[in-house]
């Protein structure tokens, strides 16, 4: 899809054809979910959701959203290994909503048809169930990166503070870039103390571009 705020964005100059071509052929190695039942239920859903930053891999679990990751992050390979370890379920291929019947999918629709609104400008807050992996201390800092309005920004001693760990600045940074919840759990909102851009995993121009589009459809309002 091609972003009304960005138009610039596009296959070409992203080369998103062949980062895509590449991971529909990663994809293909995993199962398709094809029916229903017990697997079906407890299976990790996966997704491919092209986006005008490039393709992003979505992943649903029967209680919400597992992982949301830029395809070309260099972890999102341990990321599954660690979501299926701690799930238990198969990680299988969902490329369409043919099976809506079955409860990851029906994640994966509400997660893909809302990241296209935001990137359309039209959604500024998800509505969605959440089921990320991590440790008490890490999913401590990112239920407080949701807390971060769209158009807004905070810096890692903000929410070091909010935790009740004002002097763990580098112990949230660190949680902040193990989020596996791109975009939903804002984490490209976490700026620097003097105002500066800091590290994304994701790759500094997209974190730029994010914030870009939240301050354009904000001022639009």
């Amino acid at each position: 899809m091609q972003s009304l705020l960005f138009p610039e964005f596009s296959p070409d100059n992203l080369e998103q054809a062949a980062l895509s071509e590449w991971t529909d052929g990663w994809l293909a190695s995993f199962p398709a979910l094809k029916g229903e039942g017990a697997m079906a239920e407890s299976s990790l859903a996966l997704r491919k959701l092209m986006t005008p930053l490039g393709p992003m891999l979505a992943v649903a679990s029967k209680n919400g959203l597992v992982l949301l990751e830029f395809v070309d992050k260099d972890r999102i390979k341990s990321q599954l290994a660690r979501a299926t370890k701690i799930h238990g379920g198969p990680l299988l291929r969902c490329a369409s909503a043919k099976v809506r019947h079955v409860e990851p999918v029906r994640e994966l629709d509400h997660v893909e048809d809302q990241i296209a609104a935001y990137f359309a400008g039209e959604r500024k807050a998800f509505d969605l169930r959440l089921d990320p992996t991590g440790t008490p201390f890490q999913k401590s800092v990112w239920t407080q990166l949701l807390t971060i309005l769209y158009g807004a920004q905070a810096s890692y001693g903000d929410i070091a503070e909010a935790v009740g760990r004002p002097s763990a600045s580098r112990a949230v940074g660190a949680a902040n870039g193990s989020n596996p919840i791109a975009i939903i759990q804002p984490c490209h909102r976490i700026i620097g103390s003097d105002g500066t851009l800091t590290g994304y995993a994701g790759g500094l121009w997209r974190k730029r571009r994010l914030l870009e589009l939240e301050a354009a459809t904000h001022l639009n309002d």
